[in-house]
């Protein structure tokens, strides 16, 4: 059992992008798995599910209510297949890359560096930590929601005020032992998001509200909704930074593709469910967030007091509770990872480690003060970030080192690879002008005075 924590702790810190460059030491990582090599398939099938399954699944039932039921469920399949092609190629080019080599790899830098160099390492770091803390940025939107929901007043913004107070205190933090200690509570949180959307949606459905509601209808596919839908999906998915990390801790490594393929399998159910029933249950007008529908009368797409249901406080209780947990250990990872990047007789300089330290959480206050709009800034978060990191570092790193290898690749893998490259860049490219598109929509219907910061008091 203990062994299978500190399996836990390892893989979900190597997500967060923590494991180092080798030449490093180990001094001051006390998430670090100390016991590399170890982990059964089992248990790291367990692992890459607790990695895969985070706040974005409040998020599926509104990608559902815009495409459908049927074309959801065929993205969601998409999605799934895409992230198990690309991590079994990528979990092959660190096997590709160890033989040759002689060295294990550890993380995608490791990879990126071995492939390419110190612009192959930058690459893979620039994206993790664009990752993080585009995802923080996000996080902070959602937390400020959920605590609203919980309470209120303070309003949203109040909420995001207060909490950018303590994580900017938390962002300083260089010992967090003690969250390694309950990192556990994202696996029972997870498990509280299904039971909750579950319960949640079938009382919807027995108050009528998708009443009428067509769940087959596929809506703005002229404005090429699938491609941000698909952004959100590969963000459901994608476990490709974890993956170095996950796969050195494995005893067998050639277990690899098993979990990968039973991991995704289980989330790929999960999304399914998750998305489909929240559709079923609240109709077309469910909100971004889940756990903003969880009313029995919405005012300005804001549950009114007295309504709320005892699944959207739960929701919204495990919510905060991930995110109290998943925030401050998001930072430590960006923040190490970016120290290591330093040579150890050249550290960053003090000032510039406590600047940007500052300047990152309150970038994350400023998104989440100035762009109250979860799925609008949680789709163009996916395309800048996601796609990159999921779809083209796969990709590019396992073409080089198969050539690196002397292994020929076929014409149809080539095609496949190329074709997968171009859907990155559609992703990217126009998902991010249809994401961009409907924050500017959010902006100008204004609903409820969102986007002003004057129109309701804070506090």
């Amino acid at each position: 059992m203990a062994s299978h924590h500190s399996s836990f702790v390892g893989s979900f810190v190597g997500r967060s992008g923590l494991e180092l460059q080798q030449s490093k030491t180990d001094e001051g990582l006390p998430l670090r798995d100390a016991e590399a090599g170890t982990m059964s398939t089992a248990a790291t099938t367990m692992n890459l599910v607790t990695t895969m399954i985070g706040a974005g699944v409040l998020a599926l039932p509104k990608v559902y209510a815009t495409v459908g039921i049927p074309v959801g469920v065929v993205v969601t399949a998409i999605g799934c297949s895409i992230s198990v092609y690309l991590c079994d190629i990528l979990s092959e080019a660190i096997g590709q890359v160890q033989k040759r080599t002689k060295t294990r790899m550890r993380t995608v830098e490791d990879v990126g560096f071995a492939c390419y160099g110190d612009l192959g390492r930058r690459a893979a770091r620039l994206v993790i930590n664009g990752t993080f803390i585009g995802k923080t940025a996000v996080y902070f939107v959602l937390i400020g929601q959920n605590l609203a929901f919980l309470r209120s007043p303070p309003m949203y913004r109040g909420w995001v005020v207060l909490g950018s107070s303590v994580f900017m205190s938390l962002a300083f933090v260089r010992n967090v032992s003690t969250l390694e200690k309950i990192a556990f509570l994202g696996v029972v949180c997870s498990v509280i998001y299904l039971c909750m959307i579950i319960f949640g949606s079938a009382q919807a459905r027995v108050a009528g509200l998708s009443e009428g509601t067509d769940f087959i209808k596929l809506r703005d596919l002229d404005r090429f909704q699938i491609l941000p839908a698909l952004s959100v999906m590969l963000f459901s998915f994608g476990p490709t930074d974890v993956l170095g990390t996950v796969r050195n801790n494995m005893a067998n490594q050639q277990g690899m593709r098993l979990s990968i393929v039973a991991s995704h399998a289980a989330v790929g159910f999960f999304c399914a469910v998750a998305g489909a029933l929240g559709f079923w249950g609240f109709g077309a007008e469910v909100q971004d967030d889940i756990t903003q529908s969880m009313c029995g009368e919405l005012l300005d797409g804001k549950c009114v007091a007295g309504t709320k249901w005892i699944s959207g406080y739960l929701l919204a209780g495990a919510v905060v509770l991930n995110l109290g947990v998943s925030i401050p250990i998001d930072l430590y990872c960006l923040f190490s990872n970016i120290e290591a990047s330093y040579p150890a007789e050249a550290p960053m300089p003090a000032s510039m480690n406590v600047a940007l330290r500052l300047a990152v959480v309150l970038f994350c206050a400023v998104v989440g003060l100035a762009l109250p709009f979860f799925m609008e800034v949680l789709e163009i978060f996916c395309a800048l970030l996601i796609v990159p990191g999921v779809i083209w570092l796969p990709l590019i790193f396992a073409r080089k080192a198969a050539i690196d290898s002397g292994i020929s690749r076929s014409f149809m893998v080539r095609l496949f690879d190329g074709a997968l490259g171009l859907l990155g860049f559609a992703c990217l490219v126009l998902g991010l002008y249809k994401s961009v598109h409907e924050l500017l929509e959010a902006f100008r219907t204004n609903e409820g005075g969102a986007a002003n910061p004057f129109a309701h008091p804070w506090f």
